[in-house]
């Protein structure tokens, strides 16, 4: 009887004690400093159980307060792997997000160095595109030129073939015209010749 009552005021006693802990752990709300805070709270709790029941050598509070302990070590080790896992979830989270702003960096230099290929070779296509329409235009040019060239030659050597056809043709009439003086002039003495012997037999 003695040691129920005993219990009862321990219990009480603690009860007592705990509730402004207790009401100001609630103000805390949910989080890792409440759960901490109650953990702390529990393990005296339990301390004080078993210091009473040792020294009341009642050995449901003893029991009582082993159990709240050992109860308390889980709860502690349970938040342990809680946080840990928190913890490590923030880092691998953190690590995403690092992966994701490197892909995203890795994709901006890909478009930057796409876009400047592309730009490059645009370029290209322009100057070469501008190499030969201007190879075309000095081809076409060379070519008019050397067309005209041609012609001028081809006429230059039609004037000088006229030239010596017509040359050969004066040669051949004044050859024509000497041999007609020529054949004339004997016409001419023969006559006379032919005048003077009649003249001679006339006489």
């Amino acid at each position: 009887m003695i040691r129920t009552i005993s219990r009862s005021a321990i219990g009480g006693y603690l009860k007592l004690l705990r509730f402004p802990f207790d009401s100001g752990i609630r103000l805390l709300g949910e989080g890792p400093r409440a759960s901490r805070a109650e953990l702390v709270l529990d393990r005296i709790d339990a301390l004080v159980r078993e210091v009473a029941g040792r020294a009341l050598r009642d050995e449901e509070l003893l029991e009582h307060g082993a159990r709240l302990r050992a109860a308390t070590s889980e709860r502690e080790r349970a938040q342990s792997l809680r946080e840990e896992a928190e913890r490590r979830s923030q880092q691998a989270d953190g690590r995403i997000a690092d992966k994701e702003k490197q892909a995203k960096r890795q994709r901006q230099e890909a478009a930057r160095r796409s876009h400047a290929q592309k730009e490059r070779a645009d370029r290209q296509r322009q100057a070469d595109s501008r190499r030969l329409t201007e190879a075309e235009t000095r081809r076409i040019v060379a070519a008019k030129k050397a067309a005209a060239e041609t012609k001028a030659a081809v006429n230059h050597r039609a004037k000088e073939s006229r030239l010596e056809q017509l040359d050969e043709e004066a040669s051949a009439l004044a050859k024509r015209e000497r041999a007609l003086v020529a054949e004339q002039e004997a016409e001419r003495l023969r006559r006379a010749a032919s005048k003077t012997k009649t003249a001679r037999k006339r006489g």
